[in-house]
């Protein structure tokens, strides 16, 4: 009897394929599709699922989607930071009712079509998160969020092959529209306008704040923005002001409406401290030191960190790094391994 796997199928490329590998070796999978929010298609998903011959399931989350990821991701945005909703949503969404599912349907395993492996530690009894194959492609670093109980039953079919092998694989097989499922950005704000979707969503809220104050470190007034919420750290462009000099956005500061600017020099800091930290591959330990990712593009550094309380750890890097930015994710690896993650709370300079 082969070992049934819940998989997270949207319809997209890597899903599918993610399907038509379990099968291939040796596995039963049972698709899955989350509805999150208004205008999805899963059609493809259906159609797939039909084509290879297994079951497709469309599971309602729109509720818990809207309280547990869009509404904090609004309420992040208002207080002046950045936030990654899909490091969130992969824990505490899709990893967790995955695994519900998996235990209704007697299931033995879960997997989705992110590019990452899992690896069994004999000698810890841990369950290690490693990066893709496909360097170009690793999403090891959106996963941090999860736990050893999740990790213990997550397969992930596309970790040992590339993005070019998934795509091949799916032109031969017609397995999904790689044109169209492509995108890059928030899965509920399909077109990437994220000011666009706070102003229809949260409009009370931002009229609230109108227009502030564009200034200096020193203080000094330059300019005038019609929302703080339009910014992010290390933005130049939509400043609209002739500084005679580049100027870049340092800080934001939403108590007093301002947005902070400085040259780009000023933008690079020695460390910053992480909050929800989580521990990946490792037992949780006072001190540590890796390679440190603060953002999914950021090739990364080495850096050294130190547990603090209340689940904090305080990071310093060998090299300052330009536009570390609150609310966005703190990464760090051993090699392959990827050890803990968390929120960066506050920006050492």
């Amino acid at each position: 009897m082969p070992e049934k796997v819940v998989l997270a199928m949207s319809g997209g490329v890597d899903s599918c394929v993610s399907a038509y590998l379990l099968k291939q070796h040796g596995y039963l999978p049972i698709g899955v599709s989350f509805l999150l929010y208004d205008g999805q298609s899963f059609e493809n998903a259906k159609l797939v699922s039909e084509k290879i011959g297994i079951e497709h399931h469309l599971i309602d989350l729109q509720d818990m989607f809207r309280k547990s990821i869009i509404e904090p991701f609004i309420n992040e945005y208002l207080s002046g930071n950045t936030p990654n909703p899909c490091v969130m949503c992969n824990p505490n969404i899709k990893w967790d009712t995955l695994i519900k599912l998996a235990q209704d349907l007697k299931a033995d395993y879960i997997a989705t079509g992110h590019y990452a492996r899992v690896v069994q530690d004999e000698k810890s009894k841990r369950v290690k998160l490693l990066k893709g194959i496909d360097r170009f492609k690793d999403q090891s670093y959106a996963l941090w969020g999860l736990k050893q109980y999740q990790l213990v039953k997550t397969l992930f079919p596309l970790g040992e092959i590339t993005k070019e092998e998934v795509k091949k694989l799916a032109t031969k097989l017609e397995l999904a529209d790689q044109e169209v499922r492509e995108s890059q950005e928030l899965c509920f704000i399909p077109e990437g306008d994220y000011r666009k979707f706070l102003l229809k969503y949260a409009s009370e809220i931002t009229s609230r704040f109108g227009h502030g104050e564009i200034v200096t470190e020193s203080g000094e007034v330059v300019g005038y923005h019609r929302g703080f919420y339009n910014f992010t750290i290390g933005q130049r462009k939509g400043l609209k002001i002739a500084f005679g000099k580049r100027m870049y956005v340092k800080r934001i500061d939403p108590e007093r409406n301002l947005v902070v600017v400085a040259e780009d020099s000023a933008l690079f800091s020695k460390g910053m401290i992480l909050k929800n930290v989580n521990w990946v591959s490792i037992e949780e330990t006072e001190n540590i030191a890796g390679i440190c990712k603060i953002r999914y593009s950021h090739s990364g550094v080495w850096a050294t960190a130190k547990r603090l309380e209340n689940g904090k750890m305080e990071v310093i890097f060998r090299e300052p790094q330009r536009a570390v930015t609150p609310g966005q994710s703190g990464v760090m690896y051993d090699g392959e391994t990827l050890l803990l993650g968390g929120i960066i709370e506050k920006v050492l300079n």
